[in-house]
């Protein structure tokens, strides 16, 4: 794995103090530049795109995915679109979450977002099995979402993809360590390159969270 990191921070966002910075979208193309130069990146499976601080950061990743897959007909790539959850809604700027359903979303092959992070990208109120259906349609990747509810205890991650609609229920907990949902995409990333199934990989993914 080659980690490109947008933010550096001193711990998760949430508690009452933390230091850091955003990595600048000049600083990652340099970065990038001299993977490239170095032959790396003509090698890669997949690329995952998790947080983007800034309209530039998005506009940087969609421009070298696009650019990677132009080369590679084979690659895969992962949008596990950062933008917010419920109930405190959008915790990017709009302008931001705006630029990942815009520019982002149509180079993704594959797309994970939570049950918030569906609604406001297909701008479709999502609450049931067949509304995360409508909604991941509109969207067109295959895309998995995590958190969707079932009834009063369980939740669902809701997979669809052009082959059809699969999910997995789990309890309801009263407290979940942040980033699960990131943990859960990347598992699904994983298991999808080592499997080439994606309903091995979520009920793997699934299994590992």
């Amino acid at each position: 794995v080659i980690a490109l990191p947008t933010i550096l921070l001193s711990n998760r966002p949430g508690y009452p103090h933390r230091a850091g910075l955003p990595v600048s979208s000049e600083t990652l193309h340099a970065m990038l530049e001299a993977l490239e130069a170095n032959g790396w990146l003509s090698k890669i499976d997949a690329v995952f795109a998790g947080y983007m601080p800034s309209v530039t950061h998005v506009s940087l990743i969609s421009t070298w995915i696009a650019e990677l897959k132009a080369r590679n007909s084979a690659l895969i790539s992962c949008c596990d679109p950062i933008l917010g959850d419920e109930p405190t809604g959008l915790y990017v700027p709009e302008d931001v979450a705006s630029a990942i359903r815009n520019t982002l979303l149509p180079v993704s092959d594959i797309l994970t977002p939570n049950n918030f992070e569906l609604s406001w990208l297909a701008e479709i109120s999502v609450s049931s099995s067949r509304e995360a259906m409508n909604a991941s349609e509109k969207l067109d990747p295959t895309v998995l979402t995590t958190s969707l509810p079932v009834g009063l205890d369980m939740l669902a991650n809701f997979l669809h993809c052009r082959d059809g609609a699969w999910s997995t229920h789990v309890k309801r907990r009263s407290y979940v360590a942040h980033g699960s949902g990131d943990m859960m995409a990347a598992l699904f990333l994983g298991h999808y390159l080592r499997t080439r199934s994606f309903v091995d990989a979520l009920a793997l993914a699934t299994g590992g969270i």
